[in-house]
């Protein structure tokens, strides 16, 4: 009479419940999305290591000193300021950079001899200069400018000599 009927609701033909297929799904899915980002960030790393191996990225040489240069001609020669300010203006190695900030004509007799002054209490940066450009650094005059807006640190004073001031060669610029 009584007809045992079999407990087996597993089988594999029955269909499932709905949240379980989503459950599973999302689950593989967030698998699948975090292997692919493993994999992405891998790819990436490698790509970069790579680069910086055949000298993609690349050093740049800063200048230990920076001199903001005033030009002052006081050779009589009046085309002589634009081109020294041409010459020097942006001029730049190892040890130092030149920036000119300010050129004028001396208001004074004409000065035998160019000399540089430093508009600084140290004279370092002046001295430099003096080595770079041809001149005796044991000329260096301290004088600080009191009302230092331009931020000079040295000034240039072109006298009747000027072909002795040694031309400065410029590196091309980098592309």
């Amino acid at each position: 009479m009584f007809h045992s009927e079999s407990t087996d609701h597993q089988n594999s033909s029955a269909p499932q419940p709905v949240g379980s297929v989503w459950r599973r799904l999302l689950g593989r899915g967030v698998t699948y999305a975090v292997g692919g980002s493993f994999i992405a960030v891998l790819v990436y790393t490698v790509v970069f290591s790579m680069r910086i191996a055949n000298g993609v990225a690349r050093s740049v040489d800063i200048p230990t000193h920076m001199v903001r240069l005033q030009i002052l001609n006081a050779s009589g020669v009046r085309s002589l300021t634009a081109k020294l300010s041409e010459q020097l203006s942006g001029y730049s190695d190892a040890d130092v950079a030149i920036s000119v900030v300010d050129t004028s004509l001396s208001d004074a007799t004409r000065i035998p001899a160019s000399f540089v002054i430093s508009r600084e209490t140290e004279t370092d940066n002046a001295r430099l200069l003096c080595q770079k450009i041809g001149l005796d650094p044991s000329t260096v005059v301290s004088r600080p400018l009191i009302d230092n807006r331009d931020l000079i640190t040295a000034t240039l004073v072109v006298g009747d000599d000027y072909q002795r001031i040694a031309p400065l060669k410029k590196k091309p610029k980098e592309k």
